[in-house]
């Protein structure tokens, strides 16, 4: 089987050099411009996130945030059952 002309000589060197300066690059710009963060700024990223409802002042504010809130919790809740039912089953299948 013969090798690729791109995998040969210069243009091997050429591809792989191209594909680590994509990878620097990448990272780079996803964590300077993209907002990306590591382990240990994501629980102060958190913090600043979170902000009171009821200091809210504008109606429309106000019904928005309250329709994400209750899609949070009802998301949360759909999960544990989830969880149930999947203990459930596990458990089911162990008693076979």
């Amino acid at each position: 089987m013969e090798i690729p002309s791109i995998l040969q000589g210069h243009s091997r060197t050429r591809l792989l050099q191209v594909i680590a300066i994509g990878a620097v690059a990448t990272l780079v710009i996803g964590f300077s411009w993209g907002g990306w963060v590591t382990g240990t700024k994501a629980p102060s990223a958190a913090e600043i996130v979170q902000f009171d409802f009821n200091s809210l002042t504008n109606t429309k504010t106000k019904s928005m945030a309250s329709a994400a809130e209750t899609s949070g919790k009802i998301q949360s809740e759909a999960y544990r059952q989830a969880e149930e039912v999947r203990d459930a089953a596990d458990a089911k299948s162990n008693d076979r």
